[in-house]
């Protein structure tokens, strides 16, 4: 039982303790009579307005349930639509450490989504230096925007060709990462290509 339930149930509780009390007083016919009917009817009305406010307080908590239901049932939705883009999207807090991943970034670094967050995304960079300068532009709100050419190490592969994308985010501290990898030709083909 919550709390404005509970409440609910002693005011009603006392309303009923409170009827008893004024049956009796109306019996009693001594001195005392003038100042009990008037003080158990301050009283009387002093429930009611608790009553209200407890039915008012209650509309407010099932509101608020609604509300609720509705915000996590949206979440649940963003959070199954990241997880199903084919894109590589990492989120991360100002200081570089991954906050969220969805499934193509755990699978393009070879790392659970799980595992990612917690870790700082410099960890699979090589050319750290141009990432850090991007993320000094974002942090720095030079720019809202920044984009990189640069070769990530995923875990236990070789490093890839990446094109990172950097967003700041307006509504809350964090970055988001979207990486597309680069399809990189040999030298030989780009080499035939040229001679046919």
């Amino acid at each position: 039982m919550t709390s404005v339930h509970l409440l609910t149930v002693r005011t009603a509780a006392a309303i009923g303790r409170l009827s008893a009390l004024q049956k009796r007083a109306e019996r009693l016919t001594g001195p005392g009579g003038p100042v009990i009917k008037p003080a158990l009817k301050e009283l009387s009305d002093s429930l009611e307005e608790l009553q209200v406010a407890n039915e008012q307080l209650q509309q407010q908590v099932d509101l608020l349930a609604e509300a609720r239901t509705t915000v996590d049932s949206v979440h649940n939705r963003f959070v199954e639509f990241i997880d199903a883009v084919p894109v590589a999207c990492l989120w991360t807090d100002t200081e570089g450490q991954i906050v969220q991943a969805n499934g193509a970034a755990a699978s393009l670094l070879n790392v659970s989504s799980q595992h990612l967050n917690g870790r700082p995304l410099m960890f699979f960079i090589v050319e750290r230096d141009k990432f850090r300068d991007a993320q000094a532009a974002l942090n720095g709100q030079l720019t809202s925007v920044v984009e990189l050419a640069l070769s990530m190490r995923p875990r236990e592969r070789r490093a890839r060709q990446v094109r990172l994308t950097g967003r700041r985010l307006q509504h809350d501290d964090r970055r988001c990462w979207f990486i597309q990898q680069v399809e990189t030709e040999s030298a030989d083909t780009v080499q035939a290509e040229r001679y046919t």
